[in-house]
């Protein structure tokens, strides 16, 4: 708990401009955060629990890409 508690917090005001890491509903599509390494360009990975880049172990920080994209969940 403490590791992911402590950067989830810093991750969300200063990668995303202060935006919230949760995923939000709005009808039948979810809206989901991502992030690409700053350092070595991979991605995407998941902003709500990946904070190091599992390819070089950099941290995400304000170089790196963070985006959120629609996840359609209709069937």
């Amino acid at each position: 708990m403490g590791k992911y508690s402590s950067a989830s917090s810093s991750k969300s005001s200063s990668s995303s401009g202060g935006k919230q890491a949760s995923s939000s509903r709005t009808g039948s599509k979810t809206q989901k955060w991502i992030w690409y390494c700053g350092n070595c360009k991979f991605g995407p990975w998941n902003y709500q629990i990946d904070t190091h880049c599992f390819n070089c172990s950099h941290q995400i920080c304000n170089t790196c890409d963070v985006r959120q994209i629609p996840i359609d969940t209709r069937k």
